[in-house]
């Protein structure tokens, strides 16, 4: 019966310790940011980017480039085999930079001749660093920074 009385009662809107917060509010406040959409693109140059180092935040596909319009596609593999001046082979890695924007680095994989790009091999040795990396790349060098350990 006591419970009972207890629930009918309402709090004093005028008592500072009806108001108070417990400890525990923010933990269990349950509020989280929903990330909708993950941009594809390179690091800026100011940033320090972090790849996640599992291989299932790895996609290796084909993407379309449309320059002007600072858009990337993703090609399905029969569609790319049909446009082959088009696609670009790449590896989409998930990175984070310090200001906790995720995006999708593209990093082009060797060309169907064998060659190398300079600018894409040191792309791909610097997203396969488990710790932080520049987006600064030397134009003189044609390859990209490895920043401080994060």
């Amino acid at each position: 019966m006591e419970d009972l009385k207890h629930l009918n009662v309402l709090p004093d809107p005028y008592d500072p310790e009806s108001l108070r917060l417990d400890q525990s509010f923010v933990e269990t406040s349950g509020v989280k940011k929903l990330l909708t959409t993950v941009p594809v693109r390179k690091p800026n140059n100011q940033d320090f980017v972090r790849v996640h180092p599992d291989e299932a935040y790895r996609l290796t596909a084909a993407i379309i480039e449309l320059k002007d319009d600072r858009e990337v596609y993703l090609v399905l593999p029969h569609v790319a085999h049909q446009l082959p001046g088009e696609c670009s082979p790449v590896v989409l890695y998930t990175a984070i930079n310090r200001q906790g924007a995720t995006f999708l680095w593209p990093v082009k994989l060797p060309r169907p001749d064998g060659k190398v790009n300079e600018w894409h091999r040191s792309a791909a040795e610097a997203a396969a660093r488990t710790d932080m990396a520049h987006g600064n790349s030397q134009r003189a060098a044609q390859n990209w920074l490895p920043g401080p350990p994060g």
